[in-house]
């Protein structure tokens, strides 16, 4: 008896076909969301820096924002709400305490680093 040979699909196939996975697997992933719908920019000012931001273009982040410098910092979950959304004062200082706490490889609070998530979030929205 002769044996039936299967083709094997291509390596593209599989490639195309393992990336539709992954977006399908992120798109429920962040089905419920606190994400700001349309392309608003906002405007807040912190220390004397004026921080323009508006919704992240990343699936998976909430804000984005460019830098002084030209560089683009995504930052935030897209499914828990912050400050600017529910305006809990006991969850802002929850949540500043808790984050005030994280620290960089070299020993400094991530919240001083300028233009890092870390700072843009702590100072930003919440």
């Amino acid at each position: 008896m002769a044996r039936s040979r299967r083709r094997r699909s291509s390596s593209r196939r599989r490639r195309a076909s393992r990336q539709a996975r992954r977006a399908s697997r992120q798109a429920r992933r962040y089905k419920h969301t606190s994400k700001p719908t349309g392309k608003r920019k906002r405007t807040k000012t912190v220390k004397g820096t004026k921080v323009v931001y508006w919704p992240s273009t990343r699936p998976n982040k909430k804000w984005m924002t460019i830098t002084p410098s030209g560089k683009k910092v995504h930052w935030g979950h897209p499914t828990m709400k912050d400050f600017t959304q529910h305006g809990s004062l006991k969850r802002r200082k929850n949540y500043r305490s808790r984050h005030a706490g994280i620290r960089l490889k070299d020993g400094t609070r991530a919240i001083d680093k300028k233009w890092s998530p870390a700072w843009l979030s702590y100072y930003v929205t919440w």
